[in-house]
C-alpha cells in the first residue's frame, strides 16, 4: 500500500537508542520469539487513545537479507485495556544489510506493558541475522489519514460525479447539435474514480461530426476516467464514467424528445448508484394528484377530455425533481412509436393528454400490426388508454404514453390497464427515469362534438383515473409483448317465447304445438290478419361491444293446415331502448326495423315446418351499455308488403345477436 504513517527523524534516533545489543541469528526455515520490554521507555506514546487505529513501527538492523514475505506475528498484551488478538503481518519487500523500517497497522492497537515479537521466516529464504531491534507505538497524522482515505477511495473508484448541481450549468441546442456543460461562476468539479477534475470553462460536444455524429435514439453524455466530456449511444458503465445527461434524438424531426438530468452526487457510490438505476428505478415521492376531471361527461365539452396536475416530486437516485402545478387543461405531450424499428415521436403538448388519428377524426391507439408500428383509429365509441408518467425531463416532466390497445368496453378496459402499463413497449426510451402517475380511460365516438372527439370514462369503481402513484412500478415497463389485443366475436343469444310479456295486442298465450309423432314445441300464435305485439326486457351482457348494436330475427313454426303459398310471407317490427342505472323504465322506443322471410321461398310449405326470419337490421336503441336492461318490443306486421301470409304463425324464439369482447392472455 505505500506509506501511510509520519515516522520524524526524532522517532529513528530514540529507536536506535532503544536497539537490543544482542545478535539474533534465524536460521533457514526456523522461527522464533523475541520478547521486548522497551516499547515502554518511550515516554510520548503513553496514554494513546484506544479507538483509534493507530501504528507500530519496527527497526531491525540486519545482516544478510530478510525476504520478501517475512511474517511477523504480533502478540499484544494489554493491560490496560483488555486482550487484543494476536495479528500477523507480512513484509511487503526485502532487506538486504540494512535498518528496516517496517510499518504496522492494526484497528485499536494501544500502548502495552510489553509486546512479543515473533518472526517467521519464510519457507526457502537465506539465513540471516538481526543485530539489534526495537520499536514505538505511534498515533496516526491526520495527513496519513486523509491518504489512507484516498488510497482506499482509488481502490473503490470512489467518489464519482458532481458535489452539486450549482456549480455547473448543462444545455443541449438542436439546432447545432451541441451538448455544454460550463461553470455557473468560476469553475466546477467532477470526480470520476477517486480523482477530482476542476473545469474553469465551458466544454461541449457537437454533434454535427464536429465531436460525434448525432443518430436516431439515446445518447449518454459524461465524463471519463481521463476527466473528458464524452458522448455514446451506449449505456454508462457506472464504475468507468461519471454520467451528465441524457437524450433521445429524433433524427426526422432533428429534436431532441427526452433530454435527462444526470449529474449524480458523489456521496452515492457507483455500485449504489447502478443498482438502483437498474433494480428500482425513480421513485414517487409526493403530490401529482390529477384533478379536474370531468368523468363519464357528454363528450361535447373540451373540459370532458382534459385534467390537471398537481404540484409533487419525484427522485431519480439522488437527484430530486420538484415538478410544478399544471391547471386545467394540462398540457401533456404524447409519446408514441413508428415504423419497424419502433422508433418514438412526440406530439406537440395540447390541451389533451391523447393523440387523433387526424383532424376531426376520432382517437388513434399506437397498434404493433404486420411487424411495424403504426397509428390506427378507434372504432367507433371504442375505448384507448393513455398513460401519464413524470421524469426529470427538463422540458417536459408530465407526459403521456399513447395506448398500444383499442378496447369495446369501459370493463375491458379498466381490465386491461395493468396489463398494458406493464407490456409498454418502451424498448429505445429511459424507462428507468420514469415513474407512472395515471391511466386515463378514453372513449372516442363520432357523436362527441368536443375538439378531440372523446370523453375521459370512469373506471367503473367511482374513480376518475387509475391510480398508479403509490406502487412503485417503474424499471419492469416493457418486460413482455406488445399489449394484448381484444378478439371480437358474434353471440345469438335464444330468448323462449315463454319469457315474454304482453304487448298492447298479444298474441295467443303460449301452448305447446305437438307433431305428428315425435316432435314438440311451446309457440305463441300470431294472426294474419291483424297485428299483434309483445315485449321482453333484456339485460344487456357486460362484454358487449355496444356500438356494434344488436340484432334480431325469429324462429317459428307453420301450424295451419292453409300453408304458405308462392311469394307468401310474414314480416315482424322490433324497436327498443335501454334503461340505465337511475332511468325511468318508461323512456321512448327507437325507430322500428324489420326482420322478414319469404316462407314458400325458404322451403317451409308444410304445417310443422320450422322458418327462421332474416336478420333485422341494427335496432336503434339509444345508449345501449353494457349491464343495462334493454327494453325490447316485437310485432307482427300484417299491414306490410312482405306479410301476405294471411294465417297464424306459431313463435317459438327470439334471438337477439351482438358482439362482445373476448379478452386475450
Amino acid at each position: 500500500m505505500g506509506s501511510r504513517y509520519v515516522v520524524t527523524s526524532d522517532d529513528r534516533t530514540r529507536m536506535e537508542e532503544l536497539l537490543e545489543s544482542e545478535s539474533i541469528v534465524v536460521p533457514i526455515g526456523a522461527s522464533f520469539t523475541v520478547v521486548d520490554s522497551k516499547y515502554n521507555t518511550y515516554e510520548e506514546n503513553r496514554g494513546i487513545d484506544s479507538t483509534e487505529r493507530n501504528q507500530l513501527v519496527l527497526l531491525l538492523e540486519i545482516s544478510g537479507t530478510m525476504p520478501i514475505g517475512t511474517e511477523i506475528v504480533i502478540t499484544p498484551n494489554i493491560s490496560q485495556f483488555g486482550e487484543i488478538s494476536a495479528f500477523t503481518h507480512t513484509t511487503t519487500q526485502s532487506y538486504t544489510d540494512q535498518d528496516a523500517v517496517i510499518e504496522i497497522e492494526h484497528d485499536n492497537l494501544t500502548y502495552s506493558d510489553f509486546i512479543k515479537v515473533q518472526y517467521k521466516l519464510k519457507q526457502g529464504g537465506s539465513e540471516y541475522t538481526i543485530n539489534r531491534m526495537t520499536g514505538i507505538l505511534k498515533k496516526k497524522s491526520d495527513t496519513a489519514i486523509i491518504e489512507e482515505l484516498q488510497e482506499a477511495n482509488t481502490e473503490a473508484g470512489e467518489p464519482m460525479g458532481f458535489p452539486n448541481l450549482t456549480d455547473s450549468v448543462i444545455s443541449w441546442t438542436d439546432g447545432t447539435k451541441t451538448f455544454s456543460i460550463a461553470p455557473a461562476v468560476n469553475s466546477f468539479d467532477v470526480w470520476v474514480q477517486g480523482k477530482k477534475f476542476t473545469k474553469y470553462a465551458a466544454e461541449t460536444l457537437i454533434g454535427d461530426g464536429t465531436d460525434f455524429t448525432i443518430a436516431e435514439g439515446l445518447w449518454y453524455f459524461s465524463y471519463d476516467v481521463n476527466g473528458d466530456l464524452v458522448a455514446s449511444q451506449t449505456i454508462w458503465d457506472f464504475s468507468q464514467v461519471a454520467p451528465v445527461y441524457l437524450i433521445y434524438w429524433d433524427n426526422t424531426g432533428e429534436t431532441a424528445i427526452i433530454e435527462c438530468e444526470e449529474r449524480h452526487g458523489i456521496t452515492m457510490s457507483w455500485a449504489t448508484h447502478k443498482h438502483m438505476h437498474y433494480g428500482e428505478g425513480t421513485h414517487y415521492i409526493s403530490g401529482l394528484l390529477p384533478g379536474d376531471i370531468t368523468s363519464d361527461g357528454s363528450g361535447d365539452l373540451d373540459a370532458h377530455a382534459q385534467l390537471s396536475i398537481g404540484s409533487g416530486e419525484i427522485a431519480d437516485e439522488d437527484i430530486f425533481t420538484s415538478i410544478a402545478a399544471m391547471s386545467l387543461p394540462a398540457q401533456i405531450p404524447v409519446y408514441y412509436k413508428t415504423g419497424a424499428s419502433g422508433l418514438w415521436r412526440k406530439t406537440t403538448a395540447t390541451n389533451f393528454p391523447v393523440k387523433e388519428y387526424g383532424v376531426s377524426d376520432r382517437l388513434a391507439y399506437n397498434q404493433y400490426t404486420g411487424g411495424t408500428w403504426q397509428q390506427t383509429e378507434v372504432t367507433n365509441n371504442g375505448f384507448v388508454l393513455a398513460h401519464i408518467f413524470a421524469l426529470p425531463d427538463v422540458n417536459n416532466d408530465v407526459i403521456a404514453i399513447q395506448g398500444e390497445a383499442e378496447y369495446l368496453t369501459q370493463s375491458a378496459a379498466r381490465d386491461g390497464a395493468e396489463i398494458e402499463l406493464l407490456a409498454l413497449q418502451v424498448a429505445g426510451l429511459p424507462s428507468e427515469e420514469w415513474i407512472p402517475i395515471c391511466t386515463l380511460i378514453y372513449q372516442t365516438s363520432d357523436s362527441y362534438s368536443n375538439t378531440v372527439e372523446a370523453r375521459i370514462r370512469s373506471t367503473g369503481t367511482g374513480d376518475d383515473f387509475i391510480d398508479w402513484r403509490f406502487y412503485g412500478i417503474g424499471p419492469a415497463l416493457g418486460g413482455g409483448p406488445p399489449s394484448p389485443q381484444p378478439v371480437i366475436e358474434t353471440v345469438v343469444m335464444p330468448v323462449s317465447i315463454g319469457w315474454v310479456e304482453d304487448g298492447s295486442t298479444p298474441p295467443e298465450t303460449s301452448f305447446l304445438y305437438e307433431g305428428a309423432t315425435n316432435g314438440s314445441i311451446r309457440l305463441r300464435k300470431f294472426a294474419g290478419d291483424s297485428d299483434n305485439d309483445i315485449l321482453f326486457p333484456w339485460k344487456v351482457p357486460h362484454d358487449i361491444k355496444a356500438d356494434e348494436g344488436i340484432f334480431v330475427s325469429l324462429d317459428g313454426v307453420i301450424t295451419e293446415s292453409t300453408v304458405p303459398a308462392s311469394d307468401e310471407g310474414v314480416s315482424f317490427k322490433i324497436k327498443g331502448y335501454s334503461i340505465g342505472q337511475g332511468d325511468s323504465i318508461d323512456l321512448t322506443y327507437g325507430s322500428e326495423v324489420e326482420s322478414a322471410l319469404d316462407l314458400y321461398a325458404a322451403g317451409a310449405t308444410t304445417q310443422g315446418d320450422h322458418f327462421l326470419t332474416d336478420k333485422s337490421d341494427k335496432i336503434t336503441i339509444t345508449d345501449l351499455a353494457a349491464n343495462e336492461i334493454a327494453m325490447i318490443a316485437i310485432r307482427r306486421h300484417t299491414g306490410d308488403t312482405d306479410d301476405d301470409y294471411q294465417e297464424f304463425v306459431g313463435i317459438a324464439f327470439i334471438n337477439i345477436e351482438y358482439v362482445r369482447e373476448v379478452k386475450t392472455s
